[in-house]
């Protein structure tokens, strides 16, 4: 009986954790940053995850999803 539950169980999980997107590595999310002068002139720069936590820079990541239709 036990084995029957270990096998089922097993069989589950292959099943479900083929579900879903690809993972994602986080340190590999990068984002383009806006920054304004003191005159109004835009600046646009491109900064990487893993860049800014090995300098200690405190990184909030918001998830979501966006529906297409």
């Amino acid at each position: 009986m036990k084995n029957i539950l270990f096998l089922t169980l097993f069989l589950v999980s292959l099943v479900f954790s083929g579900e879903g997107d690809d993972l994602i590595n986080v340190g590999d999310i990068s984002f383009e940053d806006v920054n304004w002068n003191d005159y109004g002139d835009i600046f646009y720069s491109r900064r990487n995850i893993q860049d800014m936590t090995s300098k200690g820079q405190a990184v909030v990541i918001h998830f979501y999803t966006a529906c297409y239709s």
